[in-house]
Protein backbone atom coordinates (compact mmCIF):
# COMPACT_ATOMS: atom_id res chain seq x y z
CA UNK A 1 0.00 0.00 0.00
CA UNK A 2 1.40 3.55 -0.88
CA UNK A 3 2.28 5.72 1.78
CA UNK A 4 2.22 9.06 1.07
CA UNK A 5 5.28 11.47 1.15
CA UNK A 6 5.50 14.33 3.78
CA UNK A 7 7.99 17.20 3.77
CA UNK A 8 7.50 18.71 7.19
CA UNK A 9 9.56 22.49 7.15
CA UNK A 10 9.83 23.80 10.29
CA UNK A 11 12.92 26.74 11.33
CA UNK A 12 11.54 26.19 14.47
CA UNK A 13 12.15 22.26 16.14
CA UNK A 14 14.02 20.44 18.76
CA UNK A 15 16.39 21.01 20.58
CA UNK A 16 14.88 24.22 20.29
CA UNK A 17 12.83 24.52 23.53
CA UNK A 18 9.23 26.63 23.60
CA UNK A 19 5.40 26.05 22.31
CA UNK A 20 7.12 26.99 18.45
CA UNK A 21 9.00 23.50 18.20
CA UNK A 22 6.91 21.06 20.10
CA UNK A 23 4.02 21.55 17.43
CA UNK A 24 6.33 19.82 14.33
CA UNK A 25 7.86 18.06 16.80
CA UNK A 26 4.43 16.50 17.88
CA UNK A 27 3.63 15.58 14.04
CA UNK A 28 6.84 14.58 13.30
CA UNK A 29 5.98 11.87 16.06
CA UNK A 30 2.92 11.39 15.47
CA UNK A 31 2.33 11.17 11.48
CA UNK A 32 4.92 8.50 10.78
CA UNK A 33 2.33 5.79 12.59
CA UNK A 34 -0.08 7.35 10.89
CA UNK A 35 1.05 5.74 7.08
CA UNK A 36 2.93 9.34 6.06
CA UNK A 37 6.64 9.26 5.13
CA UNK A 38 8.05 11.90 7.20
CA UNK A 39 10.90 14.11 6.15
CA UNK A 40 11.59 17.18 8.09
CA UNK A 41 13.32 20.26 7.27
CA UNK A 42 15.19 22.01 9.55
CA UNK A 43 18.05 23.95 11.18
CA UNK A 44 20.96 23.02 12.29
CA UNK A 45 20.99 22.33 16.02
CA UNK A 46 23.94 24.42 17.20
CA UNK A 47 22.51 28.15 15.67
CA UNK A 48 22.74 30.97 17.98
CA UNK A 49 19.81 31.59 19.97
CA UNK A 50 17.23 34.42 21.37
CA UNK A 51 15.67 34.08 24.49
CA UNK A 52 12.67 32.27 22.63
CA UNK A 53 14.72 29.32 21.49
CA UNK A 54 16.76 27.83 24.24
CA UNK A 55 18.05 24.23 23.99
CA UNK A 56 16.34 21.39 25.34
CA UNK A 57 17.96 18.22 23.91
CA UNK A 58 14.90 16.20 26.10
CA UNK A 59 12.62 17.13 23.39
CA UNK A 60 14.83 15.43 20.28
CA UNK A 61 14.94 12.29 22.29
CA UNK A 62 11.25 12.41 22.14
CA UNK A 63 10.71 12.16 18.87
CA UNK A 64 12.32 8.75 18.07
CA UNK A 65 13.92 7.80 14.48
CA UNK A 66 10.57 7.85 12.67
CA UNK A 67 11.27 10.14 10.79
CA UNK A 68 13.74 11.32 8.77
CA UNK A 69 15.84 14.54 9.62
CA UNK A 70 17.44 16.87 7.48
CA UNK A 71 19.15 20.27 8.73
CA UNK A 72 20.42 22.91 7.20
CA UNK A 73 23.10 25.84 8.52
CA UNK A 74 21.64 28.95 8.14
CA UNK A 75 24.88 31.63 7.34
CA UNK A 76 23.62 34.18 4.97
CA UNK A 77 21.05 36.13 4.29
CA UNK A 78 17.64 35.84 2.39
CA UNK A 79 17.37 38.62 -0.41
CA UNK A 80 13.79 39.81 0.09
CA UNK A 81 12.48 42.73 -2.14
CA UNK A 82 10.31 44.15 0.54
CA UNK A 83 11.01 45.01 4.23
CA UNK A 84 9.85 43.19 6.66
CA UNK A 85 9.41 42.27 10.46
CA UNK A 86 11.82 39.74 10.41
CA UNK A 87 15.08 41.24 9.42
CA UNK A 88 16.89 39.48 11.85
CA UNK A 89 15.54 35.88 10.87
CA UNK A 90 16.26 37.27 7.14
CA UNK A 91 19.79 37.88 7.68
CA UNK A 92 20.86 34.19 8.47
CA UNK A 93 17.87 31.98 6.44
CA UNK A 94 19.00 32.28 2.78
CA UNK A 95 20.15 28.54 2.79
CA UNK A 96 17.36 27.26 4.82
CA UNK A 97 15.09 28.45 2.43
CA UNK A 98 17.08 27.38 -0.85
CA UNK A 99 16.94 23.79 0.79
CA UNK A 100 13.10 24.33 0.91
CA UNK A 101 12.95 24.32 -2.85
CA UNK A 102 15.85 21.47 -3.66
CA UNK A 103 14.90 19.41 -0.72
CA UNK A 104 11.59 19.35 -2.49
CA UNK A 105 12.69 19.25 -6.08
CA UNK A 106 14.96 16.06 -4.91
CA UNK A 107 12.30 14.20 -2.87
CA UNK A 108 9.53 15.16 -4.81
CA UNK A 109 6.86 14.65 -1.61
CA UNK A 110 2.91 14.23 -1.92
CA UNK A 111 2.54 17.24 0.68
CA UNK A 112 4.71 20.34 2.08
CA UNK A 113 3.63 21.46 4.89
CA UNK A 114 5.85 24.43 5.86
CA UNK A 115 4.83 25.61 10.05
CA UNK A 116 5.07 29.45 10.55
CA UNK A 117 6.62 31.37 11.83
CA UNK A 118 9.14 32.98 10.22
CA UNK A 119 6.31 34.19 7.62
CA UNK A 120 9.59 35.04 5.01
CA UNK A 121 9.57 31.06 3.96
CA UNK A 122 6.43 32.52 2.23
CA UNK A 123 8.98 33.58 -0.05
CA UNK A 124 9.60 30.28 -1.37
CA UNK A 125 6.06 29.39 -2.52
CA UNK A 126 5.73 30.63 -6.27
CA UNK A 127 9.06 28.60 -6.94
CA UNK A 128 7.52 25.38 -4.92
CA UNK A 129 4.47 26.08 -7.15
CA UNK A 130 6.60 25.96 -10.33
CA UNK A 131 7.69 22.41 -9.30
CA UNK A 132 4.12 21.13 -9.68
CA UNK A 133 3.19 17.46 -7.82
CA UNK A 134 3.35 18.58 -4.29
CA UNK A 135 0.49 19.93 -2.46
CA UNK A 136 1.62 22.65 -0.33
CA UNK A 137 -0.21 23.74 3.31
CA UNK A 138 0.76 26.38 5.29
CA UNK A 139 0.36 25.57 9.07
CA UNK A 140 0.36 29.24 10.78
CA UNK A 141 0.98 28.67 14.25
CA UNK A 142 0.34 32.91 14.65
CA UNK A 143 -2.15 34.29 12.37
CA UNK A 144 0.62 36.28 10.38
CA UNK A 145 -0.42 40.08 9.25
CA UNK A 146 -3.19 39.68 11.95
CA UNK A 147 -1.31 39.21 14.77
CA UNK A 148 -1.58 42.41 17.02
CA UNK A 149 1.33 41.26 18.82
CA UNK A 150 4.62 41.90 17.21
CA UNK A 151 6.21 45.10 16.70
CA UNK A 152 4.93 45.81 13.54
CA UNK A 153 4.23 49.52 12.88
CA UNK A 154 1.36 50.70 10.92
CA UNK A 155 2.75 51.85 7.93
CA UNK A 156 4.24 48.09 7.06
CA UNK A 157 0.32 46.73 8.23
CA UNK A 158 -0.74 46.70 4.36
CA UNK A 159 2.34 45.29 2.93
CA UNK A 160 2.09 42.52 5.07
CA UNK A 161 -1.48 41.64 4.79
CA UNK A 162 -0.95 41.50 0.62
CA UNK A 163 1.99 38.94 1.76
CA UNK A 164 -0.34 37.07 3.61
CA UNK A 165 -3.15 37.07 0.60
CA UNK A 166 -0.34 36.46 -1.95
CA UNK A 167 0.94 33.30 0.21
CA UNK A 168 -2.78 31.60 0.78
CA UNK A 169 -3.82 32.32 -2.78
CA UNK A 170 -0.62 29.97 -3.52
CA UNK A 171 -0.98 26.58 -1.32
CA UNK A 172 -3.55 24.11 -1.44
CA UNK A 173 -4.54 24.37 2.38
CA UNK A 174 -4.19 26.12 5.23
CA UNK A 175 -4.46 25.34 8.95
CA UNK A 176 -5.04 27.53 12.10
CA UNK A 177 -4.46 26.61 15.54
CA UNK A 178 -7.51 29.07 16.89
CA UNK A 179 -10.59 28.93 15.94
CA UNK A 180 -10.65 33.03 16.17
CA UNK A 181 -7.75 33.08 13.77
CA UNK A 182 -9.88 31.17 11.42
CA UNK A 183 -12.56 33.42 11.69
CA UNK A 184 -10.52 36.64 11.45
CA UNK A 185 -9.09 35.52 8.29
CA UNK A 186 -12.46 35.10 6.62
CA UNK A 187 -13.39 38.44 7.92
CA UNK A 188 -10.50 40.36 6.78
CA UNK A 189 -9.21 37.94 3.58
CA UNK A 190 -12.27 35.64 2.71
CA UNK A 191 -13.51 38.01 -0.07
CA UNK A 192 -11.82 37.36 -2.89
CA UNK A 193 -8.95 35.10 -1.99
CA UNK A 194 -8.38 32.19 -4.57
CA UNK A 195 -8.12 29.60 -1.15
CA UNK A 196 -11.54 27.87 -0.70
CA UNK A 197 -11.69 28.35 3.36
CA UNK A 198 -14.43 26.10 3.49
CA UNK A 199 -12.68 22.70 2.08
CA UNK A 200 -9.18 24.05 1.89
CA UNK A 201 -8.76 25.66 5.96
CA UNK A 202 -8.88 23.78 9.58
CA UNK A 203 -7.88 24.57 13.14
CA UNK A 204 -5.41 22.29 14.53
CA UNK A 205 -4.36 23.70 17.97
CA UNK A 206 -1.29 23.47 20.33
CA UNK A 207 -1.79 20.31 22.73
CA UNK A 208 -0.22 18.50 25.77
CA UNK A 209 1.26 14.73 25.53
CA UNK A 210 -0.82 12.43 28.26
CA UNK A 211 2.11 10.30 29.15
CA UNK A 212 4.29 13.67 30.51
CA UNK A 213 1.41 13.70 33.06
CA UNK A 214 0.63 10.03 33.95
CA UNK A 215 1.28 9.01 37.52
CA UNK A 216 0.50 10.41 40.52
CA UNK A 217 2.04 14.31 41.53
CA UNK A 218 3.32 15.03 44.90
CA UNK A 219 1.42 17.33 46.35
CA UNK A 220 1.70 21.31 46.60
CA UNK A 221 3.52 22.77 49.91
CA UNK A 222 1.63 24.79 52.63
CA UNK A 223 2.59 27.93 50.88
CA UNK A 224 0.81 28.60 48.40
CA UNK A 225 3.21 29.33 45.58
CA UNK A 226 2.18 30.27 42.09
CA UNK A 227 4.23 29.32 38.84
CA UNK A 228 4.42 30.98 35.52
CA UNK A 229 6.52 28.99 32.70
CA UNK A 230 7.97 30.53 30.49
CA UNK A 231 8.94 34.33 29.00
CA UNK A 232 7.82 36.74 30.46
CA UNK A 233 8.23 40.08 27.67
CA UNK A 234 9.28 42.90 30.54
CA UNK A 235 10.42 45.15 28.10
CA UNK A 236 6.48 46.39 28.10
CA UNK A 237 6.56 46.70 32.04
CA UNK A 238 5.66 50.46 33.32
CA UNK A 239 9.42 50.73 34.81
CA UNK A 240 10.76 50.91 30.81
CA UNK A 241 7.85 52.62 29.14
CA UNK A 242 8.84 56.37 29.43
CA UNK A 243 6.56 59.04 28.40
CA UNK A 244 8.34 59.21 25.26
CA UNK A 245 8.26 55.87 24.42
CA UNK A 246 4.33 55.54 25.27
CA UNK A 247 3.85 58.32 22.62
CA UNK A 248 5.86 56.65 20.00
CA UNK A 249 4.76 52.87 20.25
CA UNK A 250 0.92 55.05 19.74
CA UNK A 251 2.11 56.90 16.99
CA UNK A 252 3.71 53.50 15.33
CA UNK A 253 -0.02 51.56 16.03
CA UNK A 254 -1.70 53.95 14.54
CA UNK A 255 -5.33 52.15 13.79
CA UNK A 256 -4.20 48.61 15.18
CA UNK A 257 -5.89 47.10 18.53
CA UNK A 258 -4.97 48.81 21.34
CA UNK A 259 -3.10 46.41 22.76
CA UNK A 260 -1.74 46.68 26.57
CA UNK A 261 1.62 44.38 26.79
CA UNK A 262 2.51 44.77 30.33
CA UNK A 263 -0.33 41.87 30.48
CA UNK A 264 2.86 39.30 29.66
CA UNK A 265 5.09 40.98 31.89
CA UNK A 266 4.70 39.69 36.21
CA UNK A 267 4.03 43.51 36.55
CA UNK A 268 0.24 43.00 37.83
CA UNK A 269 0.57 39.68 39.05
CA UNK A 270 3.39 41.34 42.04
CA UNK A 271 1.33 44.18 42.12
CA UNK A 272 -1.56 42.38 43.21
CA UNK A 273 0.61 40.85 45.90
CA UNK A 274 1.39 44.14 47.12
CA UNK A 275 -2.47 44.62 47.83
CA UNK A 276 -2.98 41.57 49.76
CA UNK A 277 -0.48 42.29 52.22
CA UNK A 278 -2.52 45.40 53.16
CA UNK A 279 -6.05 43.52 52.44
CA UNK A 280 -5.18 39.89 53.60
CA UNK A 281 -1.96 39.52 55.81
CA UNK A 282 -2.38 35.92 56.46
CA UNK A 283 -2.82 35.10 52.34
CA UNK A 284 0.37 37.29 51.83
CA UNK A 285 2.10 35.38 53.80
CA UNK A 286 2.27 32.45 52.48
CA UNK A 287 2.45 33.62 48.77
CA UNK A 288 5.29 32.63 46.91
CA UNK A 289 6.18 33.05 42.96
CA UNK A 290 8.39 30.82 41.09
CA UNK A 291 9.26 31.78 37.46
CA UNK A 292 10.47 29.09 35.21
CA UNK A 293 12.22 30.62 31.78
CA UNK A 294 14.66 32.64 30.43
CA UNK A 295 15.76 36.25 33.03
CA UNK A 296 16.91 38.58 31.71
CA UNK A 297 17.84 42.44 33.36
CA UNK A 298 14.24 43.87 32.76
CA UNK A 299 12.67 41.04 34.26
CA UNK A 300 15.27 41.10 37.41
CA UNK A 301 14.44 44.83 37.52
CA UNK A 302 10.51 44.37 36.96
CA UNK A 303 10.86 41.94 40.18
CA UNK A 304 13.20 44.43 42.00
CA UNK A 305 10.80 47.25 41.69
CA UNK A 306 7.82 44.80 42.95
CA UNK A 307 6.17 44.74 46.28
CA UNK A 308 7.63 41.69 47.07
CA UNK A 309 10.99 40.67 45.34
CA UNK A 310 11.89 38.56 48.60
CA UNK A 311 8.71 36.00 47.56
CA UNK A 312 9.72 35.73 44.34
CA UNK A 313 12.30 32.70 42.75
CA UNK A 314 13.76 33.17 39.17
CA UNK A 315 14.96 29.83 38.22
CA UNK A 316 15.90 30.43 34.25
CA UNK A 317 15.40 27.48 32.26
CA UNK A 318 14.14 23.99 32.72
CA UNK A 319 14.11 21.13 30.04
CA UNK A 320 10.43 20.52 29.43
CA UNK A 321 10.54 17.25 31.45
CA UNK A 322 11.72 19.18 34.45
CA UNK A 323 9.28 21.83 33.77
CA UNK A 324 6.51 19.02 33.71
CA UNK A 325 7.08 18.25 37.26
CA UNK A 326 7.03 21.52 38.60
CA UNK A 327 4.14 22.34 36.74
CA UNK A 328 2.41 19.20 39.02
CA UNK A 329 3.38 20.18 42.34
CA UNK A 330 2.63 24.30 42.62
CA UNK A 331 -0.26 25.43 44.24
CA UNK A 332 -1.31 27.25 41.49
CA UNK A 333 -0.58 28.27 37.48
CA UNK A 334 0.08 32.14 36.06
CA UNK A 335 -1.19 32.09 32.88
CA UNK A 336 -0.87 35.56 31.67
CA UNK A 337 -2.14 37.53 28.36
CA UNK A 338 -2.11 41.19 27.23
CA UNK A 339 -5.22 43.56 27.65
CA UNK A 340 -7.40 44.27 24.66
CA UNK A 341 -10.10 46.77 24.27
CA UNK A 342 -13.55 45.04 24.74
CA UNK A 343 -15.21 44.85 21.70
CA UNK A 344 -12.04 42.50 20.50
CA UNK A 345 -11.15 39.26 20.46
CA UNK A 346 -7.74 37.54 21.65
CA UNK A 347 -6.17 35.35 18.19
CA UNK A 348 -3.70 33.66 20.12
CA UNK A 349 -3.93 30.86 23.04
CA UNK A 350 -0.56 30.36 24.64
CA UNK A 351 1.10 27.26 24.40
CA UNK A 352 1.49 26.30 27.75
CA UNK A 353 -2.78 26.55 28.21
CA UNK A 354 -3.13 23.28 27.56
CA UNK A 355 0.08 21.55 29.45
CA UNK A 356 -1.66 23.80 32.76
CA UNK A 357 -4.33 22.00 32.30
CA UNK A 358 -3.67 18.53 31.60
CA UNK A 359 -0.80 19.35 35.11
CA UNK A 360 -4.55 19.20 37.33
CA UNK A 361 -3.40 22.19 39.14
CA UNK A 362 -5.34 25.58 39.53
CA UNK A 363 -5.10 28.26 37.04
CA UNK A 364 -4.72 31.83 37.28
CA UNK A 365 -6.31 33.02 33.88
CA UNK A 366 -5.04 36.85 33.41
CA UNK A 367 -6.68 36.57 29.85
CA UNK A 368 -8.24 38.97 27.85
CA UNK A 369 -11.77 37.94 25.84
CA UNK A 370 -10.70 34.95 23.45
CA UNK A 371 -10.37 31.00 22.70
CA UNK A 372 -7.94 30.61 25.79
CA UNK A 373 -10.30 32.49 28.05
CA UNK A 374 -13.25 30.48 26.37
CA UNK A 375 -11.24 26.95 27.25
CA UNK A 376 -9.86 27.82 30.48
CA UNK A 377 -13.39 28.46 31.45
CA UNK A 378 -15.09 25.68 30.26
CA UNK A 379 -12.75 23.43 33.20
CA UNK A 380 -13.00 23.22 36.73
CA UNK A 381 -9.95 25.36 38.88
CA UNK A 382 -9.43 28.26 37.01
CA UNK A 383 -10.25 32.05 38.01
CA UNK A 384 -10.11 34.05 34.97
CA UNK A 385 -9.04 37.98 36.23
CA UNK A 386 -7.96 40.96 34.06
CA UNK A 387 -4.34 41.00 32.75
CA UNK A 388 -3.69 44.32 33.64
CA UNK A 389 -5.76 44.63 37.35
CA UNK A 390 -3.45 44.22 40.03
CA UNK A 391 -7.35 44.67 42.08
CA UNK A 392 -8.83 41.63 39.80
CA UNK A 393 -5.42 39.20 40.25
CA UNK A 394 -6.01 40.11 43.83
CA UNK A 395 -9.44 39.01 43.90
CA UNK A 396 -8.70 35.51 42.05
CA UNK A 397 -5.90 34.79 44.38
CA UNK A 398 -8.16 35.46 47.46
CA UNK A 399 -10.85 33.09 46.19
CA UNK A 400 -8.17 30.08 44.88
CA UNK A 401 -6.98 30.22 48.48
CA UNK A 402 -10.87 29.43 49.97
CA UNK A 403 -11.33 26.88 46.93
CA UNK A 404 -7.53 25.36 48.00
CA UNK A 405 -8.26 25.48 51.53
CA UNK A 406 -11.81 24.10 51.41
CA UNK A 407 -10.41 21.23 49.25
CA UNK A 408 -12.55 22.43 46.55
CA UNK A 409 -9.88 21.98 43.93
CA UNK A 410 -8.93 17.89 44.44
CA UNK A 411 -8.71 15.74 41.65
CA UNK A 412 -8.79 18.26 38.95
CA UNK A 413 -7.29 16.35 36.25
CA UNK A 414 -10.02 13.68 36.72
CA UNK A 415 -12.63 16.88 36.05
CA UNK A 416 -10.77 18.18 33.02
CA UNK A 417 -9.90 14.29 31.37
CA UNK A 418 -13.39 14.72 29.49
CA UNK A 419 -12.84 18.39 28.32
CA UNK A 420 -9.45 17.85 27.74
CA UNK A 421 -9.26 14.57 25.52
CA UNK A 422 -9.33 16.38 22.18
CA UNK A 423 -6.30 18.62 23.03
CA UNK A 424 -3.89 15.28 23.30
CA UNK A 425 -1.10 15.87 20.46
CA UNK A 426 -1.82 11.88 19.24
CA UNK A 427 -5.25 12.89 18.72
CA UNK A 428 -4.12 16.29 17.04
CA UNK A 429 -1.91 14.58 14.36
CA UNK A 430 -5.10 12.28 13.58
CA UNK A 431 -6.78 15.34 12.61
CA UNK A 432 -3.50 16.78 11.07
CA UNK A 433 -3.31 13.84 8.80
CA UNK A 434 -6.80 13.46 7.66
CA UNK A 435 -6.89 17.03 6.76
CA UNK A 436 -3.54 16.18 4.34
CA UNK A 437 -5.05 13.19 2.90
CA UNK A 438 -8.47 15.35 2.16
CA UNK A 439 -5.98 18.07 0.30
CA UNK A 440 -4.42 15.29 -1.41
CA UNK A 441 -8.07 14.08 -2.79
CA UNK A 442 -8.61 17.34 -4.19
CA UNK A 443 -7.30 19.28 -7.27
CA UNK A 444 -3.66 21.16 -6.72
CA UNK A 445 -5.03 24.51 -6.24
CA UNK A 446 -2.95 25.35 -9.84
CA UNK A 447 -5.34 22.74 -11.71
CA UNK A 448 -9.02 24.20 -10.07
Amino acid sequence: MHRPSLLLVAWYFPPDGGAGSQRPASFARHLPDLGWETTVLTRSSDHPRSRYEPRDDGLLESIGDASRLIRVEERAPLELPHGGVERTIASSCGPFCSSIEHTCERLDPDVVLITMSPFITASVLPALRKLGRARIVLDLRDPWALDPWPDRPFWRQPGELRRMREALDLVDGVVLNTPESLLRIRRVLGRGLALDLERRAIVVTNGFTASDFSGPAPGPSERLEILHCGTFLCEHASSQRTPVRRVVDRLRRIGQPRLDRSGRTPEHLLAAAGLLRRTDPSIHERLRFHFIGQADDRLRDCVARSPCPEQVELRGYLEHSRMVERLRTASALFLPCGALPPSSRELIVPGKTYEYLASGRPILAALPPGDALDLVSSMPGCYPCVPNSPESIAESIRELDRDLSAGALDGLADRRANGLAPYERGHLAERLSGFLNRILALPATCDS
